[in-house]
């Protein structure tokens, strides 16, 4: 049985720098595909306040993942 993971760990953040461009973030998107991959799942939560106040925001738009 072969399973195939494909990631990505790189992210920009929402809000802008002192150039008008954006600075590294997290990213971190996931796929695993397989015969024996239990599948339709999404894991982790979107956050539901992206404003500077929210719970999983640190600053300049950076986002905890979950």
């Amino acid at each position: 049985s072969t399973a195939i993971i494909q990631t990505s760990d790189f992210g920009r953040t929402l809000a802008g720098n002192s150039g008008a461009g954006s600075d590294h973030a997290w990213g971190g998107n996931y796929m695993m595909m397989g015969g024996a991959v239990k599948g339709g799942q999404v894991l982790g939560n979107y956050p539901d306040v992206l404003t500077d106040d929210g719970p999983l925001i640190l600053q300049r738009g950076r986002i905890i993942p979950t």
